[in-house]
């Protein structure tokens, strides 16, 4: 079963104003279902704790192919310089489904917003 094809969605809780990092979101969750670990990689601080683990874990999961992400904001707080949010992430490898609250915080650098922290990185590992 090819999960590539798996619709990526980003759905939002519901707020009078979208998320200012709902777009970085929904990028996130369709370069995880596109396989494409340098573009999911690039909204994360490279400087943050736990990097190379998470950066390892998304290369091995992106060589294993067939993966679907689903992400829906179910809390989120902050300024317009850092969010704290939490995601209901559901991944879908092959032959395996997973769902967990996973937790991140949002800064602004410079004219994006990146990643600072993610927890727990352990989600995006193969064998969960």
């Amino acid at each position: 079963m090819n999960l590539a094809g798996f619709a990526v969605v980003a759905m939002f809780a519901a707020a009078s104003e979208p998320s200012p990092v709902a777009d970085v979101v929904a990028e996130f969750a369709t370069d995880l279902s596109q396989g494409d670990a340098p573009a999911f990689l690039s909204h994360f601080d490279r400087n943050m704790t736990g990097y190379a683990r998470l950066s390892g874990l998304i290369q091995a999961l992106a060589a294993q192919g067939d993966v679907g992400s689903s992400v829906e904001i179910t809390e989120d707080a902050g300024d317009d310089r850092r969010r704290k949010l939490a995601l209901d992430w559901i991944l879908e490898l092959a032959g395996e489904r997973r769902r967990q609250t996973v937790r991140c915080t949002f800064e602004h650098r410079g004219k994006r917003w990146k990643v600072t922290a993610i927890e727990p990185v352990e989600f995006f590992a193969l064998s969960h």
